[in-house]
């Protein structure tokens, strides 16, 4: 039971200190430690990790941060996963080679005063969205399709497409590459990127919906056994029309470096 609590109050601490600095994105960062395909007939199948993340305080902020975040994904039957990166979803296709369903997911915001540039602007709240997905395999490659809708906080309108490559360098090394490309609606940009008439620090801006970014991974996950993994991430994601047009953003072009050693069972 103390162990239980123990990891319990890491992750709320760990949580807490993302929600403040606004740029929680465990699903994008976990990318080596959830890419790994377990193929095990076990009712339960669990992902525990820890990460430490150089990352952007913010979306289009030059200020960079080490962040440390817990790893915890538990899957039943591939039906039903709570994952503390994918959120609480359901499976309503359950295939070999593809997956689609529903999930909920958090959004956590942003704290304006996080950052110089958006200090005058309002916070974002926290907020559940409420999407839908479809992943496919085929041979060496992965297909992700993501579509969210935020009840609350931003309230806006997310789309993604994912597609990576596998390849195993070695018994115990598979590298990952791959590429994700984000849409967002008129709504959403405007909760992040857009700038009320009666701002005194930067111009009125009202960003139109469009295309959010785009992003390049790589991933090297080192094996150790069956159960023990190291994955190794790099990022680097690019704003791209109405976000990366904003006098919000200082920096339209970020990197992310990332460290996770987790334990499957």
């Amino acid at each position: 039971m103390n162990i239980i609590r123990n990891l319990l109050a890491f992750v709320l601490v760990a949580v807490a200190l993302e929600v403040r600095a606004g740029t929680l994105k465990p699903e994008d960062w976990f990318m080596g430690a959830l890419a790994i395909r377990d193929d095990r007939d076990h009712d339960w199948k669990v992902n525990l990790g820890a990460g430490a993340f150089y990352a952007p305080d913010g979306s289009g902020s030059e200020d960079y941060t080490v962040f440390p975040l817990p790893l915890i994904d538990a899957e039943y039957r591939d039906t039903i996963f709570f994952s503390t990166a994918r959120g609480f979803g359901y499976n309503a296709l359950r295939r070999s080679n593809l997956k689609a369903g529903f999930r909920i997911t958090i959004d956590y915001g942003r704290d304006a005063g996080a950052s110089t540039r958006t200090k005058t602007l309002k916070d974002v709240d926290a907020a559940p969205e409420i999407g839908m997905f479809l992943e496919g395999y085929g041979g060496p490659f992965r297909t992700k399709l993501d579509l969210r809708q935020a009840v609350g906080g931003h309230d806006g309108v997310i789309a993604s497409a994912d597609i990576a490559r596998a390849a195993r360098m070695s018994e115990d090394i598979v590298l990952l590459v791959g590429g994700k490309l984000t849409a967002a609606n008129a709504t959403y940009m405007d909760s992040y990127y857009g700038v009320p008439r009666n701002n005194r620090t930067l111009t009125r801006y009202s960003p139109d919906t469009g295309l959010h970014d785009v992003a390049f991974y790589l991933a090297i996950v080192t094996l150790f056994d069956r159960n023990w993994y190291l994955s190794y991430d790099v990022r680097y994601s690019q704003l791209l029309g109405p976000a990366a047009d904003s006098p919000a953003v200082a920096k339209s072009g970020q990197g992310y470096l990332g460290l996770t050693i987790g334990y499957r069972f």
